[in-house]
């Protein structure tokens, strides 16, 4: 990047944009061509070479088999099932521990703090918890993906440091009117941490929209299977007769085609809504998260 020493103002803020401009460029294309190409017709987008820019032969046959089809609306319900019930348990427990460990009272905060940052280095490893989960009985369940990630230990030092930067005297002033810890955590902390509270929600969020990987080791039922686990079966395995029916045969490897693309589309589409409502408190949030304390 150029600096304003080598560049006068002028040159520095437009060799800036340029470089900005292709950056994002660069970003954007390959979503955007997966949209582009999801409204395409399979053989005319096969034969297609080169830059895509707009659909070839335009048509919606591909989100019309994504919609028809019952693994697609199983795959959404388990996903939204996940993302509420577990964000919703990674709030409460992220909350509560870092209320906890920011309070200088607290007994063994240090060694409580070291021990959260050590599991951070060395990682349990996929055996163990595997034989952890099917000794609880888990296996199979959708819990078995909420309760193994219960809590990610970069997200509570966040809230910890911020925690730590909140007034004591706000603390001391609801103990003197009788509140309670719960009390201070729920009317004070948490209304004066909704940047950092967002910035979590949006975190935990995306990780359980996205996560596959546990959920392919823990769930061998197909209809516990989240949306992105669907879409990976779809991708990799080939796993398109489900999606093809009332399709000519001669048509179906290149219908095949563009349904991956669709259901790509349809399976971002829920974390591109939810972004904007929590983007403005996205850097704000880490950014506290990171200097207070």
């Amino acid at each position: 990047m150029f600096t304003r020493k080598s560049l006068n103002p002028l040159s520095f803020d437009v060799w800036n944009y340029i470089a900005l401009a292709t950056l994002g460029v660069l970003t954007m294309y390959p979503f955007y061509y997966m949209i582009v190409a999801s409204f395409s017709t399979g053989n005319s987008l096969l034969a297609h070479r080169g830059v895509l820019l707009w659909p070839v032969d335009p048509t919606f046959i591909a989100y019309e088999k994504v919609a028809s089809n019952p693994k697609i609306v199983r795959g959404y319900l388990n996903s939204i099932y996940l993302v509420v019930a577990g964000v919703g348990l990674n709030m409460t427990i992220t909350s509560l521990a870092a209320y906890a460990l920011s309070r200088k009272h607290l007994v063994g905060r240090s060694f409580l703090l070291k021990f959260a940052v050590f599991t951070m280095i060395f990682d349990r490893g996929l055996i163990p918890l595997f034989l952890l989960v099917r000794n609880l009985g888990l296996y199979g369940s959708l819990w078995s993906v909420i309760l193994t990630f219960a809590v990610n230990t970069y997200n509570l030092l966040i809230m910890v440091t911020f925690f730590r930067g909140v007034p004591e005297s706000l603390e001391e002033s609801a103990i003197v009117d009788g509140a309670g810890h719960f009390r201070i955590l729920l009317e004070i902390f948490i209304p004066i941490s909704k940047a950092v509270v967002a910035t979590l929600i949006l975190f935990y969020a995306v990780g359980r929209w996205n996560g596959y990987f546990y959920a392919m080791i823990f769930l061998p039922n197909p209809d516990r299977w989240p949306i992105s686990l669907v879409l990976r079966e779809i991708i990799i395995s080939e796993q398109m007769s489900d999606y093809l029916s009332g399709v000519d045969v001669g048509d179906q490897g290149s219908v095949s085609e563009t349904i991956k693309y669709a259901t790509a589309v349809v399976t971002t589409l829920p974390i591109l809504v939810l972004y904007p409502y929590l983007q403005k408190h996205f850097t704000k949030g880490v950014m506290l998260g990171s200097i207070k304390g």
